[in-house]
């Protein structure tokens, strides 16, 4: 697993705004794709991506 310079690890589901090579695809724009942290804040930098905000709960909580 990616370890970014801050000690974050894991990967981040990013929408791609431009696009790119990654793993020997090329992503569309439109397409989402799930990246280390490291390859996401590089293209975030870039203007490549887009954070892809967690999907809101569907389901009314009881009490």
């Amino acid at each position: 697993m990616a370890e970014d310079p801050d000690g974050v690890t894991g990967l981040v589901t990013l929408r791609v705004v431009f696009p790119f090579g990654y793993e020997g695809v090329i992503r569309k724009d439109g397409d989402t794709v799930s990246v280390p942290v490291d390859v996401a804040r590089n293209l975030i930098a870039r203007g490549k991506a887009a954070l892809v905000s967690p999907k809101p709960a569907t389901e009314k909580r009881t009490k």
